[in-house]
């Protein structure tokens, strides 16, 4: 009798693994830079009055600097509008080409895909803001929890560290003694109320939940699974790969 039992307890266990594998690996956010992204992420550049032989990532900060703010600016001038794009259809460089509206997740995807296409490595990050005496499960799923925000942006690594790339507003988290700020040292400066003075560079200021207190999720792209495909309704659309990578961060 308890063998028969321990058979169907490991069969199950075995059973339900595979089914969450399963649904994993069919769920999991494609970031492959297809040859469609590469044409359209080359036209997104040239429309904007911006060189794309000129992009790239060099050893000098300086120059990386200058490459990284003109992606972004890139994506705010191919779509100068605040908007979404609907759910359940794509949101690639090409989707993004052919609009002139998009939100924070929009961008991000294209910029992630434009700073990796030019040899930087990149961070996607969804940001959830903390609320005092709120859990993070409720934060995340804001469940009746008023104030409650979230955020896309990307990260890119450079010769000095991670900076911050808004998708929002156009600032990037470098400071005006020509040093980056990674996300994390903004939750810190957020829990000690002291931030870094910005490098006039950012032509505007950082979106307002980096300036409060906030939780960081990598290679999340949506909470709901309507982002990308299957469009499955309730399961996030991750990038497993991403993060596992950076959970321990």
């Amino acid at each position: 009798m308890k063998s028969g039992f321990l058979k169907f307890t490991l069969g199950a266990s075995l059973l339900l693994f595979c089914v969450i594998v399963s649904t994993i690996a069919y769920h999991d956010v494609d970031t492959t830079i297809t040859d469609d992204d590469r044409f359209y992420i080359r036209k997104i550049l040239e429309k904007t009055h911006n060189n794309p032989e000129s992009m790239r990532n060099t050893d000098s900060f300086d120059e990386q600097i200058q490459t990284i703010l003109a992606i972004q600016n890139s994506a705010f001038d191919a779509t100068p509008n605040a908007g979404q794009m609907p759910l359940d259809q794509p949101r690639e460089p090409k989707d993004l080409e052919a609009s002139d509206t998009a939100y924070c997740n929009d961008r991000a995807r294209y910029l992630d895909k434009t700073f990796r296409l030019y040899g930087f490595e990149t961070r996607y990050a969804s940001l959830y803001s903390k609320i005092p005496g709120k859990i993070f499960l409720q934060t995340f799923l804001t469940l009746g929890v008023k104030g409650a925000f979230s955020h896309a942006l990307i990260e890119v690594k450079t010769a000095k560290g991670w900076i911050v790339v808004d998708t929002r507003n156009r600032w990037i988290s470098l400071d005006q003694d020509n040093q980056p700020h990674s996300l994390h040292d903004l939750q810190n400066a957020a829990e000690t109320k002291i931030w870094p003075l910005w490098s006039p560079l950012s032509k505007e200021q950082p979106y307002a939940l980096l300036n409060d207190e906030f939780y960081i999720l990598y290679g999340l792209y949506s909470r709901h699974g309507r982002f990308y495909p299957p469009y499955t309704p309730y399961i996030p659309d991750i990038d497993f790969q991403e993060f596992v990578k950076n959970l321990y961060l």
